[in-house]
This record gives structure tokens, sequence and C-alpha cells, in this order.
């Protein structure tokens, strides 16, 4: 859609309070999807049953006489309008359900559309019992009962007492950061040859917003990359002490 790609960079380069690479990201997608929600309502908002509307006006009144060429023109008009709007809407009950596109999409239309939905719908838990037989309805209570029940099953941390000081042990090298260049090219073929249709994630953004935007958001990408690099290194070295 025209003016996409200007409210994601906007969108992008807003500034985000978060501290770590992953939380600034996390942010950014967050603040993204609401821009996006935000840009979709600004859009124009002659609706699929307006345009039957008009041209149903249109096509009366050719009945009874001659349209102007004005009239004429507008009747063109919103019927190319009313196909990108129909493709439009094709395009979102296709990514908004999680199956792939039904052989008889024209045929299946309610169907289809309600196996779109279904997962959208929101579900909550009415009660619990806890270890008494006790029924809990409250959701504060809920809550306390689920988290205290976790807590039980992982155990508690007691964490790590380094008993050496890691900047005497390793010291800084000059140029390392010539090792991250083959990942973001491996990144890049990643996000090219992704199929476009399917969400990489939780968060619903499919690989087309991926291939659209990757000009956008690649050194977001990268940061998180290299940052789970470090990580996996430390933990290395700390296994090999």
């Amino acid at each position: 859609m025209p003016g996409f790609l200007e409210c994601a960079k906007k969108s992008w380069d807003r500034p985000s309070i978060k501290k770590s690479s992953v939380a600034i990201f996390a942010d950014k997608l967050k603040i993204l999807r609401n821009d996006l929600k935000k840009w979709e309502k600004s859009l124009s908002k002659f609706s699929i049953q307006k345009c039957n509307q008009a041209i149903f006006i249109l096509d009366s009144l050719e009945h009874e006489r001659a349209l102007f060429i004005t009239e004429f023109n507008l009747r063109k008009l919103v019927k190319l309008h009313l196909e990108d709007l129909l493709l439009a809407e094709c395009s979102y009950w296709r990514k908004r359900c999680t199956v792939r596109w039904v052989k008889m999409g024209e045929d299946n239309t309610k169907f289809f559309h309600a196996m779109a939905t279904e997962r959208f719908r929101k579900n909550s838990i009415a009660s619990l019992k806890d270890d008494d037989g006790r029924e809990i309805a409250h959701h504060n209570e809920m809550a306390g009962m689920l988290w205290a029940s976790y807590k039980n099953r992982m155990g508690d941390t007691q964490g790590i007492d380094m008993q050496f000081d890691l900047s005497t042990i390793l010291s800084k090298v000059d140029g390392l950061e010539v090792l991250s260049r083959p990942f973001e090219k491996e990144m890049d073929d990643v996000v090219k040859f992704m199929p476009p249709d399917k969400a990489v994630g939780p968060d619903g953004f499919n690989g087309l917003f991926l291939k659209k935007c990757w000009s956008i958001i690649q050194s977001e990408i990268y940061n998180l990359e290299m940052i789970s690099m470090l990580e996996e290194l430390v933990c290395r070295i700390l296994i090999a002490l």
C-alpha cells in the first residue's frame, strides 16, 4: 500500500527507552504495530459496500439516460478501486488464517473466515482449584496460584560465585568485528529466501514484511545476532574454565 514503507521507517526510527538490544527490538515491534494500526485507519474508507452502491446507482442511471463523460469516468474509477479493495480483502484473510489457502477459496468463504478468526478468540480461565479443593475465581488469587506452582517446579537459583577476574584472563583483541560479516550475509540470504506468507514468530510480522522492510530493520537484527554470539562465547569460556 502507498505510504507503508514511509510509516514503517518513521516508526522504526523513533527512540526506545529500553536498554538491552533484545528489549529495544521488541519495543520497536510494539511501537510499529501500533503505528501501523493508526496508519491503516487513515486509508481510504471507500468500502466495498459503498463501491457497489455507487456502481449500482450509476448503472441504474444509465438505464434512464446516457451517462455524462464525468459519470462514465467515475464509474470506471470506482470499479478499479473496488478491484483493489477485493484483492486487499482476499490477501487480508489469507494472511489472517494459519492454514494454507483453501483450494475452493471463493466457495468456502464463510468456512475460511471462521478458520481465520478462531485463533483470535480470547480464552479465559474462569476458576481454579487449589490443593485443598477450594475453588478460586479471583484473578489475583489465580495468578498467585500459577506463579507459586511454576516457581516450585523450577526451583530457586543460588547464583554464580565467580572466583576469578575475567578481565585479567581475557585480553582485548582488535579487528574481531570482521567475524560478523559472514553472519550478516547468511541472515540476508535467510530473509531473501524466506516464504513471504508465513509469520516467523508470535509477533505476526510475516516474511513479506521482513523482505520489504529489511533495509530499515536489519541493523537491529544484526545487533541481536552479535549479542547471541557473544553470550555463547562467554558460556563456552566459563565451561572451559
